[in-house]
């Protein structure tokens, strides 16, 4: 059994989740007589009880014991040392920073001056987009089996729509609920844009110290005007000097990609959390009508009433709004504001990661994944019956399927075909999701063996998409390295060359080295204070409020 009810005088049983619950399940008699089975079984459990690591009393067990908390499939699982939760979520933040570093490098390549090649994060783009709606489709009532809900379940905590309730936080702030989890995961992109702001910017001016001190040298000299323009700053020793400086990427274009990077990531995490606060259940204390609380699906500690969960209610709807809907539209608003004044190659450096890789007439083609997603958790939300909600699930994911096979707006075929796999492969499993509803309501069997056939294809299916998906961006990364570093040979291929590789790390490792002196220490006079005042706004190495600048 698993069932629970609230107390030993209520007459409604609820299904627990996770298998929590051991109520219902029957009592071994002292008196078992084999011949006669039914007198092996004196009674049933208390539909109270709870098992180990769940907290008994606890509304349907769905509360853990200290020592205890959930974990990526929300079942309660006994905690590790707490040295070893903390080295946890300090490999998982530095996991999601060097995720989010390699994607920021990935889509900003072609600032260096070089052609990019926009095939890895494009394919990644589409590969987290599956895993995001895959977790989803585990939510519609379609009465999944168990085994199946439990892939859902670690689809889910992979894509991070648990937000940061994972295991190794439960751990080490067990006194958390939903409702504090909620605002941590909300404030958490602003609080990672904040800080790459100000790292951006001690960069900026780190660089501008690093091009004053190669600047210097030349600036020390008796530079000449330009006899064709007349100015010094057209001195053709200073341009070299200039041109032979290392071009740095705009501190506002990694700043751009980065945010889109964040947002991509989180945000379809952010709007379920929000989505899930709306989510109660109703548990009756007796047959008295009125006589019942509402729980917090998510989290049974929390109550559905009161000024603190009204007032979340408020914070979720802000950030539904701003995260699914304000942010994509402001993107937009960027993107064509800087196409407009500053050109589409501009727009394509700066936002790279939102609109490159698509034909330019669906350069706004992201916004389309992204309401896309919206609407299926909106969907779920929203709609109670589970048959009209698989339904609009279905039309919905054949519509978008059609519309995809038909705009076809990735620049390559691979990617279009991927989109393509993907939908096919969410609408087929929630089409096999409804014939497990369907055939439960027939026969009254949660699962039988064609069930469970099905369940099985369902499960290949699923993972099959993945490994081809994984395929593709080894493919893309192998060649991405052979065009970096690789080497002809006489036979017209390309072979990637270990030996480039590391010419090119010893390059950057002794690349101090070569560099001219940087005057750190000795500081010779400028022979022109006006000149110099002119390349860098104020004379470098005096008392910045006695800084003289240009008028």
């Amino acid at each position: 059994g698993n069932y629970w009810r609230y107390d030993w005088y209520s007459l409604d049983a609820y299904d627990c989740p996770a298998e929590s619950c051991i109520g219902g399940g029957d009592l071994p008699s002292a008196n078992c007589n084999t011949s006669e089975p039914a007198t092996c079984y004196a009674a049933t459990q208390e539909l109270t009880e709870c098992r180990e690591g769940y907290r008994h009393g606890s509304a349907m067990c769905d509360e853990c014991v200290d020592g205890y908390a959930k974990d990526l499939v929300g079942s309660c699982s006994k905690c590790p040392p707490a040295w070893a939760n903390a080295l946890l979520v300090l490999f998982i933040a530095i996991l999601a920073a060097v995720v989010l570093v390699a994607f920021t490098l990935l889509s900003i390549k072609e600032m260096d001056g070089e052609e990019s090649d926009d095939s890895i994060v494009m394919t990644a783009k589409i590969f987290v987009n599956f895993v995001q709606v895959t977790s989803m489709l585990g939510e519609f009532k379609v009465n999944f089996p168990a085994f199946v809900l439990s892939y859902f379940d670690f689809i889910a905590a992979s894509s991070g729509s648990s937000g940061v309730s994972i295991n190794p936080v439960n751990c080490l702030l067990p006194s958390l609920t939903f409702l504090e989890m909620m605002d941590i995961q909300l404030a958490l992109p602003i609080v990672i844009l904040c800080g790459i702001g100000l790292v951006l910017v001690w960069q900026n001016h780190l660089r501008n110290r690093k091009r004053e001190r190669q600047l210097r040298p030349v600036l020390t000299e008796d530079l000449t005007v330009n006899p064709k323009t007349g100015r010094i700053l057209d001195n053709p020793m200073l341009i070299d000097a200039r041109r032979s400086l290392k071009m740095e990427r705009p501190l506002l274009q990694v700043f751009g990609n980065a945010s889109m990077i964040i947002l991509f990531l989180t945000y379809q995490s952010i709007a379920a959390q929000c989505i899930k606060i709306f989510n109660c259940i109703q548990i009756n204390k007796s047959d008295v009508p009125g006589d019942y609380i509402r729980l917090l699906v998510q989290d049974t500690r929390v109550q559905c009433r009161g000024d603190n969960y009204e007032a979340h209610m408020g914070i979720a709807a802000y950030g539904l709004v701003g995260y699914g809907f304000v942010m994509p539209a402001l993107a937009i608003l960027f993107v064509l504001r800087v196409a407009t004044y500053q050109g589409w190659s501009a727009a394509t450096m700066q936002f790279g990661f939102l609109i490159k890789g698509f034909r330019l007439r669906f350069w706004w083609w992201e916004m389309v994944i992204v309401f896309r997603k919206i609407f299926i958790l909106l969907l779920l939300a929203v709609v109670e019956d589970s048959v009209l909600q698989a339904l609009l699930g279905i039309w919905f994911l054949t519509l978008t399927f059609v519309v995809q096979s038909f705009a076809r707006p990735y620049i390559r075929h691979l990617h279009n075909v991927g989109e393509q796999l993907s939908l096919m492969t969410a609408l087929i499993t929630l089409n096999i999701g409804l014939a497990f509803r369907t055939q439960e309501a027939d026969s009254g069997v949660r699962c039988g063996s064609v069930c469970k056939g099905f369940s099985v294809l369902l499960i290949i299916l699923n993972v099959v998409t993945i490994l081809v998906f994984l395929i593709f961006l080894v493919s893309d990364a192998y060649d991405r390295l052979v065009e970096m570093y690789g080497v002809d040979s006489a036979y017209g291929t390309r072979w990637f060359s270990v030996r480039n590789v590391k010419n090119h790390i010893i390059s950057i490792v002794l690349a101090d080295k070569r560099q001219t002196p940087n005057f750190s220490k000795y500081t010779p006079k400028f022979v022109d204070d006006d000149l110099a005042i002119a390349v860098f706004g104020a004379l470098p190495n005096t008392n910045p409020r006695k800084a003289i600048t240009k008028t």
